[in-house]
């Protein structure tokens, strides 16, 4: 039992750590597969081509067909679709991790800026009182206390 809750509790957190990057991660998996599928029919025409073209040769003494150079550019074509997603999913992979340290910073940002505020309305209520002790005063009487004090008709000393 503890080995199951443990092994989802490894997963949810993998899940949340891999979730922004899923859908650029599949998409660039897919444009690889379609470019290779592509590729690889595209070498099946040519050979398919030259199998033809061949057979006709034999009766037909004409010159064969520039398939080396129609296999050329299709690996060449191929290579660059493979660069160009891998330089797609990196600039994707580059926004997220910038998205979060973005949102990481405004975060951080928000619980200092709420924290010092907290930290100076203190401060200040700490001088406001030892001003008022050095200069004598007594302590100031709150709202509850003034209202008390009204309906029970005398005065609170504290």
């Amino acid at each position: 039992m503890l080995q199951h809750v443990i092994k989802w509790a490894v997963f949810a957190a993998a899940w949340r750590q891999f979730k922004p990057y899923l859908w650029g991660t599949v998409f660039a998996v897919a444009a690889v597969i379609f470019i290779t599928t592509l590729h690889g029919e595209f070498v099946d025409y040519l050979r398919l081509t030259a199998d033809l073209l061949r057979n006709s040769e034999s009766n037909d003494q004409s010159a064969g067909p520039p398939s080396g150079a129609w296999l050329l550019l299709s690996f060449a074509i191929k290579w660059l679709g493979y660069v160009l997603v891998a330089g797609a999913w990196w600039l994707y992979f580059r926004s997220i991790n910038r998205q979060q340290k973005k949102s990481f910073k405004k975060t951080k940002a928000g619980v200092k800026s709420s924290s010092s505020v907290a930290n100076a309305n203190s401060s200040d209520d700490d001088e406001q009182q030892r001003r008022d002790d050095a200069a004598g005063k007594a302590s100031l009487q709150g709202r509850g206390d003034k209202i008390l004090s009204r309906d029970s008709g005398d005065e609170r000393k504290p």
